[in-house]
């Protein structure tokens, strides 16, 4: 089984489709429910609390996404000494010349475990961070006052009048 799955790369390759069960036991000879018995102990094997073959993910890619306003940013790095968190204000003069702002906070922070690499994707917002305006904001998501395609095409302050925050 192992040798079966190992010989095309289903993962990456667009052009290979994943194939069903009954393509798996008609190529292997096997019969569908010794597929599923060698599935079920490969998982059991990769993904017990007492692995024998514990995951590794050497490789770290952090990859920053900015936001002011209208503008975005993206850069890449393969080394922090600290991981910002969610809320955290930083200042990153270098992006000045682009986004017209130095001073931004971590809006959110996504984690992405993919062959040997760790990728951490930070979502960073102009401003300061504002716990009541967080709260208040995933509150008006969760009941519908505003979507989630709101949060993308409107500015803060056209949010927080939609939310009653603030009246101009």
């Amino acid at each position: 089984m192992v040798k079966f799955m190992c010989a095309k790369d289903y993962y990456n390759d667009e052009n290979i489709e994943i194939p069903s069960l009954t393509q798996v036991s008609n190529e292997t000879g096997l019969a569908s429910y010794k597929i599923r018995k060698q599935l079920t102990e490969i998982h059991e094997a990769l993904f017990n609390y007492e692995t024998k073959y514990p995951l590794k993910f050497p490789k770290v890619e952090y990859v920053f996404y900015l936001k002011s306003y209208k503008v975005n940013a993206t850069f890449t790095t393969h080394f922090l000494h600290q991981l910002p968190r969610i809320g955290e204000n930083i200042i990153i003069p270098f992006l000045k010349g682009k986004l017209n702002n130095e001073y931004f906070f971590v809006e959110n922070i996504n984690h992405y475990f993919e062959g040997t690499t760790q990728r951490v994707e930070i979502y960073i917002k102009d401003g300061t961070y504002n716990l009541y305006w967080n709260l208040k904001k995933h509150e008006a998501l969760e009941t519908g006052e505003i979507s989630f395609t709101d949060t993308y095409e409107k500015y803060e302050f056209q949010l927080k009048e939609m939310v009653g925050i603030r009246k101009y």
